[in-house]
């Protein structure tokens, strides 16, 4: 009885989603975006848009952020309130509460003197901020990812220990929320992002010249038994980035590094080529009738189109060239 009326429930929201699915913006409306001269012109494009309600005038582009996470935080509320059960919004919380942290770190250590030291006082005080993160009962692993983000650049005093770490703790938590809901399009998809995190945490790490020790402390590898093991991730690491694409072609990556290392391509790049091998993963949820896949596809979609939006308009607002925002911009769902 409990399970069909379960099913009852998925399949009500999942009618409403695919209804919703026609709001996303589409690949015609991006290229108005994309094609805009400035910002003014991104404003006319807008109104044209589903963004048309909150981005209406100058000042909203420059408020960007602050609106564009209220559509993300909505959005994540509605998935709470109409899902039989609350994995896909746990899910996808924790992606944006964990980037919130990141960003509060980084704004913060970024004001303290290199010579200053970062006592345990100060690191507990940092906490707080956890606690100001907008959802109710905060969850313990929060508080444990702050605190080790803190640790991190307490040892090493740079920015982008920060962001190794606060990647690091968000694949965890994503890991523990896909393994619980036994559900095996989030798994899937779970594990080829974690591979995906990791290798690109591998290029950013080579371009920094980073020693090879420094690799158990930035990539998550769940269990001896994933795919993509540390011991293939020291191999790739030794080997030159026009090599790489033998070893990925086993796990179906080759094409994502097919230039690394025979161009000037960087890390950015090799991040809009996941995100779209990504996208592929999740249009499959399309030829599903209704269940969390369906949810969980379309707040998966809806999370890269506010991506895009926040890529588009920065472009806009610092004069930008249009073929340097095409090569930023991810692929659309619709």
């Amino acid at each position: 009885m409990q399970k069909a009326q379960e099913e009852t429930k998925w399949c009500f929201l999942s009618g409403q989603i695919k209804a919703l699915e026609k709001e996303l913006v589409s690949n015609i409306q991006y290229q108005s975006l994309i094609s805009a001269r400035d910002h003014h012109e991104l404003l006319r494009a807008l109104s044209d848009s589903p963004y048309k309600s909150v981005l209406r005038q100058e000042e909203d582009l420059f408020n960007y952020e602050r609106i564009l996470n209220a559509q993300v935080s909505a959005k994540l509320d509605w998935i709470r309130k109409y899902s039989p059960q609350p994995v896909v919004y746990d899910y996808f919380k924790v992606r944006g509460d964990i980037q919130d942290i990141k960003t509060r770190i980084k704004s913060s250590v970024s004001k303290i003197p290199q010579d200053e030291d970062l006592s345990e006082k100060k690191m507990e005080e940092g906490q707080l901020w956890v606690s100001s993160l907008d959802h109710g009962e905060v969850p313990l692993e929060y508080y444990d990812a702050c605190r080790e983000i803190m640790r991190k650049y307490r040892q090493k005093r740079t920015l982008q220990s920060v962001d190794f770490e606060a990647d690091r703790q968000m694949l965890a938590l994503l890991h523990k929320v896909a393994d619980a809901s036994s559900n095996e399009m989030m798994k899937n998809y779970t594990d080829t992002f974690i591979e995906l995190k990791n290798l690109c945490a591998l290029v950013r790490l080579k371009a920094l010249k980073g020693s090879l020790d420094m690799l158990s402390d930035i990539l998550f590898i769940p269990s001896p038994q994933f795919r993509l093991t540390m011991d293939t991730m020291r191999e790739l690491y030794g080997l030159p980035g026009d090599k790489w694409p033998v070893i990925l072609s086993r796990y179906g990556y080759q094409d994502i590094f097919a230039a690394y290392g025979k161009s000037q391509e960087g890390s950015q790049e090799i991040e809009r080529k996941c995100d779209d091998f990504l996208m592929d993963i999740l249009r499959r949820a399309k030829y599903i009738p209704f269940g969390i896949e369906v949810a969980f596809a379309y707040v998966a979609c809806f999370f890269m189109e506010i991506v895009n939006i926040k890529i588009i308009v920065i472009a806009k607002l610092n004069h930008l060239t249009e073929s340097l925002v095409r090569a930023k911009v991810r692929q659309a769902y619709v």
